[in-house]
């Protein structure tokens, strides 16, 4: 037996598949019980994610928002434009969801070529460390040991 994903183990014995050949299958834990080839199951979900990507990106316009590029699929990527409304990513297993609830998230998105998200989070990043910068003082060394003295509690030994 193989444990295959989280708190759960799935028997698995390598039967003949017409597709793959001998391979590795696993039983359903569905309401019909039967044997399912895993590479079948592997291809079947990417099959699944790669059509969803294609929809999700026709749905946003197929091109890049910025820029206009839309030569590789692969190359657009969704931006959630206010991170704190985010429920999930839109990529990977987020793609396996419901189209409603693509929909929902999509609303929230731009879509963006990897150049121009790489270059948009670059100038998020620098904006917010900007903003958390504190102004330089110009203290000498005695100074700046009373104030941290004063700070934690203690008498300067300077």
């Amino acid at each position: 037996m193989k444990k295959h994903g989280p708190k759960r183990i799935l028997e698995t014995k390598y039967l003949y598949c017409n597709k793959h050949g001998d391979s590795e299958h696993v039983l359903s834990n569905g309401k019909i019980k039967r044997w399912k080839c895993c590479s079948c199951i592997v291809e079947l979900s990417y099959k699944h994610t790669k059509l969803s990507k294609i929809k999700c990106v026709e749905y946003k316009g197929g091109s890049c928002e910025i820029c206009g590029y839309s030569k590789c699929i692969s190359s657009l990527d969704f931006h959630h434009i206010d991170p704190l409304l985010k429920e999930f990513n839109l990529g990977g297993t987020g793609l396996k969801k419901s189209w409603d609830k693509l929909v929902k998230e999509l609303d929230k998105c731009q879509l963006l070529c990897r150049n121009c998200h790489c270059e948009l989070h670059a100038e998020e990043d620098r904006l917010r460390i900007e903003a958390n910068k504190k102004k330089e003082t110009f203290y000498n060394k005695k100074q700046i040991h009373k104030i941290n003295a004063k700070k934690l509690g203690k008498k300067p030994s300077l």
